[in-house]
């Protein structure tokens, strides 16, 4: 934050709050990369069972996903800009404009958050059954 010169309280709260929020996209994004990995590590098996309707569903909501992403660290990028130009003094201050696109922010993260713990948990159960399934295929020796 050594970038940051000293500026208005509301406008450092802001700053804290959306490089906070970078950081949870950053970690959303190496996750959501690992989902995939499970996802393709089990793809054919799951693609030959009973579960493939699941997976689809699944894959369609995990691209939606990103996409959302990608618009939330878009929308932080131009915060944490905006931000860094008010408090070097290169534009001014709009509060309505900043708090609200402060508000539209923490809105988009907020459904980024709800939707990518409900994906997880639901590649979680979809690996889980897949490999139920498989310790049920394989004949005990």
């Amino acid at each position: 934050m050594n970038d940051f010169p000293l500026t208005s309280p509301t406008i450092l709260q802001h700053y804290v709050l959306v490089r906070k929020w970078s950081s949870d996209i950053e970690f959303f994004k190496i996750e959501t990369y690992f989902l995939h990995r499970l996802l393709d590590e089990y793809f054919l098996r799951l693609c030959n069972s009973y579960l493939v309707k699941e997976l689809k569903i699944t894959g369609e909501r995990l691209l939606a996903l990103e996409k959302q992403q990608r618009r939330a660290a878009r929308a932080l990028r131009r915060q944490i800009l905006e931000t860094k130009w008010i408090s070097k003094d290169l534009i001014q201050v709009n509060n309505d404009r900043i708090t609200e696109a402060q508000v539209d922010i923490e809105y988009l993260m907020a459904q980024v958050t709800i939707e990518f713990k409900a994906i997880k948990k639901d590649v979680f159960k979809l690996v889980e059954k897949q490999r139920q399934r498989d310790r049920l295929l394989i004949p005990n020796d």
